[in-house]
């Protein structure tokens, strides 16, 4: 069983929110070029919604900048781990990434940012993680 991430919340509205990245239980996660990136995020929402989008972000050169590639219609990433959407509210459910890690990117030290925001524009989950590109 994977354990929990620790992860610093910046205003998640959901309830019981646990961040599981593969092979990092205490950050900085350390990422591989050339490797996929896989988590899970398993939150309780507060407000029922339609959809979901999903943004992460990297801070680099203390600007906030999209990761490139991502897929940002959360309900894809709630049926990857097995749920969909709309969200209910009190309806535990399991959000899955799988993301690769380019081996273009330059290794990079940065605090990545991941929120889950429901279609009022609030975010259900926000959690930033330290992250180190290898």
């Amino acid at each position: 069983m994977a354990m929990a991430t620790s992860f610093e919340d910046c205003g998640s509205m959901a309830g019981e929110v646990e961040f599981i990245i593969a092979s990092c239980d205490v950050p900085p996660c350390i990422v591989n070029r050339g490797t996929p990136l896989s988590g899970d995020i398993i939150f309780t929402p507060t407000a029922d919604s339609a959809g979901m989008t999903t943004s992460v972000m990297a801070s680099l050169l203390g600007m906030d900048v999209p990761w490139p590639g991502l897929d940002t219609n959360g309900c894809h990433q709630l049926e990857a781990g097995g749920y969909g959407c709309p969200l209910v509210t009190g309806e535990r459910v399991t959000w899955h990434l799988e993301m690769d890690i380019l081996s273009e990117y330059p290794p990079v030290s940065t605090v990545a940012t991941f929120e889950l925001i429901d279609d009022s524009g609030t975010d259900q989950v926000c959690a930033k993680v330290p992250v180190q590109v290898v």
